[in-house]
This record gives structure tokens, sequence and C-alpha cells, in this order.
């Protein structure tokens, strides 16, 4: 078996990160701080995820 490789891809601290969803048509991806209230986004140019 393979190790997987990962990498942070922000440094935005969630208290409770959640719901990760990518839009396509703008090569965005979202997520949710729960407990900040707080959608947050980061642009993917390039189209490594």
């Amino acid at each position: 078996m393979s190790e997987a490789i990962v990498s942070v891809f922000s440094d935005h601290v969630c208290q409770l990160g959640e719901g990760p969803s990518y839009d396509p048509a703008t090569d965005t991806l979202y997520w949710f701080d729960i407990v900040n209230g707080q959608l947050l986004e980061k642009p993917m140019s390039g189209g490594a995820v």
C-alpha cells in the first residue's frame, strides 16, 4: 500500500471546519468554520487540490 501525500492548503485555523465543496466553474474550494460562522474560500488556480 502506498502512503498518502498531504499538505496544508490554508493557514486559517478553524474551530470546527466542515462541508468542503469544490466549484469547478470558478476553480474554488469552499468550506465552513461552523463555530465562528464563517464561509471560507480558496481559489485553486493551478489545479492542485
